[in-house]
């Protein structure tokens, strides 16, 4: 698209460094135009460049949907349509990552991840790239071309209004010299990547100078690393960054300031493997910590420890769920997972195990769904309750859910090329958890609570670090419930590798379960119709550091159960499966034939092979159309003797002219 057809769409655009999304040095709001004069003076002036819309002065309201580097935008936008409502058709663009981005007349606040995970908004004091403006790897495009229509409401209230600049700078933390000096050390190991990052420089020093100090200091960063930047710019994103919201804040500056090399005062006093470091949470020191440093203590003192005083482990129900450790679920999607945990917290809430009578520890649980919606999670319990017979009193303050659609747990976010750990989002969890005595809580599915890269273990490992901060620090069980990879018609059953992405799961969990499907070998097995394999779910024991193995499968039965809303909801029940034994089709075949040959040849001699079965075949109380050809191949197949009674044994005899002139495989019959 042209930047004559833009302008002929209503929009205000201006012009920006050719595959980039940077402007030109200098004010971008001087350079907006909307008339084919402005435009062709641009051209004059930039020649080659490439074009952004600028959305305040075109009165748009922008949704930005991130999808590249494993982004989550498309699947929570259709969340919140889902959620809220549809809209009216509208204009939409694919940007070059396989993002979207959705037009709407409006005027919102612009934000960052505010509306969803991986949903920006740009809309007062914001841009986007223009539709047929290019990055190197491809051109923005309009894959619907319609009318734009106006925001729904509640994409409007969801978004915010356009919040006020002039009164944002002047609130805030002022800074000390001291924490001045601190944070420009810090910045001035750091270097231009792309424009992303200097938003992101600026959102994390936003997390805890939103003053005017704040912005001096990225103002000045920026001019620094990237002499062509406006500063127009950091005034205008300065008033969209929310204060004590998000994933960025000072910490993450300083853990990426350290990963190039910065020695600053905060880099030498943060234990950056501990968590939740200190610095993620408070503002940076302003004076050396005091004291020596404190030395290691450990346990030494074997002579006086008594087995008896040993805590004992702490387990919430059976050998699966321990307090204080991560117990880990892989299942395939649409199996039943998120019933089966459902019914464990269940169990657990009413101190009875539904399933397979195993101990409990009776206390309350916390289902967090980040698929479903609320009402879905809320039908299942009550279907297995209907099921179970269990009064919905009985659960009544016990057990807690909630959905990812209504409120966002992620719990470790992936920066650039590198991860950290949320830890708003953790003590958010934690809160709850402590504020409703939660003594096991379950995270279905693991994907929708993190944003990191599964394939990469160090991204992944953030997510497991947050979990195991959680277990430990409020003495309860957590449970990540997570899919299985693509096993290519392996079940799984059993594989604590099965799960998607890398072995940060394995590791981090102290015992893993697998559920499974059933196949057609281990219907027939068990003598159960192939039509109904489906029905049946397969716990497998997949790692069992702290307690034995299982010793027996369990397999659970899938049942409907019908509630007074019309639907039908799913609940599982123990099944106990034994191994059918299959009918020989031949064996009245095989019992006439070692009944013929004990009758007519115990005698103890060794006869040929081809006359015995031709015998057979020619005796008189022979029924079956079996040739002597086959009853030789049989026979002549055994690997033992064969007792046709308790007195009479049938060998095979095998060696080199056994019966001279008949062959080297005789029968030999004798009383015992």
């Amino acid at each position: 698209m042209t930047p004559h057809e833009l302008i002929e769409r209503g929009f205000h655009i201006f012009p920006i460094r050719p595959n980039t999304k940077l402007p030109y040095k200098g004010s971008w709001y001087d350079k907006t135009v909307n008339t084919a004069e402005g435009v062709d003076a641009l051209l004059l002036e930039y020649p080659g460049c490439a074009w952004a819309v600028n959305t305040g002065y075109s009165k748009l309201t922008v949704g930005d949907i991130d999808n590249k580097n494993g982004g989550t935008g498309s699947a929570s936008w259709q969340e919140l349509v889902e959620k809220y409502g549809g809209y009216q058709d509208t204009m939409v663009v694919e940007t070059p990552s396989g993002g979207y981005h959705v037009y709407f007349y409006g005027d919102t606040a612009c934000s960052a991840s505010k509306v969803a995970p991986s949903v920006d908004v740009r809309s007062s004091g914001g841009y986007v790239v223009a539709p047929g403006s290019s990055l190197p790897n491809g051109e923005y495009k309009v894959v619907v071309d319609k009318p734009i229509a106006q925001a729904p409401q509640w994409f409007i209230d969801i978004a915010g209004q356009r919040r006020d600049r002039t009164a944002e700078a002047v609130v805030g933390e002022e800074m000390t010299d001291e924490q001045r000096k601190e944070l420009v050390s810090a910045l001035e190991t750091m270097e231009f990547t792309d424009y992303d990052s200097l938003i992101h420089r600026g959102m994390e020093i936003h997390s805890a100078y939103p003053g005017p100090d704040g912005l001096e200091v990225w103002t000045d960063w920026c001019a620094e690393v990237y002499p062509d930047h406006d500063p127009h710019v950091c005034e205008y994103k300065w008033g969209t960054f929310t204060h004590g919201e998000g994933s960025r804040t000072l910490a993450s500056l300083f853990h990426d300031a350290r990963e190039t090399g910065w020695t600053g005062k905060v880099a030498a006093q943060v234990d950056w493997n501990a968590s939740p470091y200190e610095a993620y949470v408070a503002p940076i020191p302003t004076t050396t910590v005091p004291g020596e440093k404190e030395d290691i203590e450990g346990f030494s003192d074997w002579a006086t420890l008594r087995e008896a005083d040993i805590p004992a482990r702490e387990w919430v129900l059976g050998k699966r769920y321990l307090k204080k450790f991560l117990t880990g679920i892989i299942s395939p999607g649409g199996l039943g997972k998120s019933t089966f945990t459902l019914i464990d917290a269940i169990s657990i809430c009413i101190g009875t195990d539904l399933l397979t009578g195993e101990y409990v520890k009776q206390g309350n649980a916390w289902i967090h769904n980040a698929e479903d919606p609320l009402e879905e999670t809320q039908a299942r319990a009550v279907a297995i309750c209907k099921y179970f017979q269990i009064p919905l009193t009985s659960i009544q303050g016990n057990l807690f859910i909630t959905s990812g659609r209504e409120i966002t747990l992620c719990f470790a976010n992936k920066i650039g090329m590198a991860a950290d750990v949320n830890w708003l989002h953790v003590q958010r969890a934690q809160d709850y958890i402590r504020r409703n005595s939660i003594i096991i809580a379950f995270f279905d599915p693991l994907v929708r609570v993190h944003n990191v890269e599964e394939n990469n273990n160090e991204q992944f490992d953030k997510v497991f670090r947050a979990l195991t901060y959680i277990a430990e620090t409020e003495q309860c069980s957590i449970v990540p419930v997570h899919h299985t990879r693509k096993l290519n018609g392996a079940d799984g059953a059993g594989d604590m590798d099965s799960g998607r992405g890398g072995s940060s799961m394995s590791a981090a969990c102290r015992s893993m379960f697998t559920l499974s499907r059933m196949d057609d070998a281990l219907a027939d097995k068990f003598g159960i119709e192939r039509e109904r394999k489906g029905w049946y779910v397969r716990l497998a024991d997949a790692k069992a550091n702290l307690a034995p193995p299982l010793d027996r499968q369990v397999w659970f039965e899938r049942i409907s159960v019908p509630l007074d809303n019309g639907d039908q909801y799913g609940s599982l029940k123990h099944a106990e499966l034994t191994q059918v034994e299959k009918e020989d089709p031949k064996k009245e075949e095989n019992e006439m034939i070692y009944r013929l040959v004990a009758e007519n040849f115990c005698d103890g001699k060794v006869r040929a092979l081809a006359d015995i079965a031709k015998a057979v075949t020619e005796h008189g109380e022979w029924c079956f159309d079996t040739t002597p050809k086959t009853i030789y191949n049989r026979l002549g197949s055994l690997t033992g003797d064969v007792f046709p009674s308790d007195s009479v044994r049938i060998s095979i005899v095998r060696g080199s002219e056994i019966v001279p002139g008949r062959g080297s495989v005789g029968v030999r019959c004798d009383s015992i």
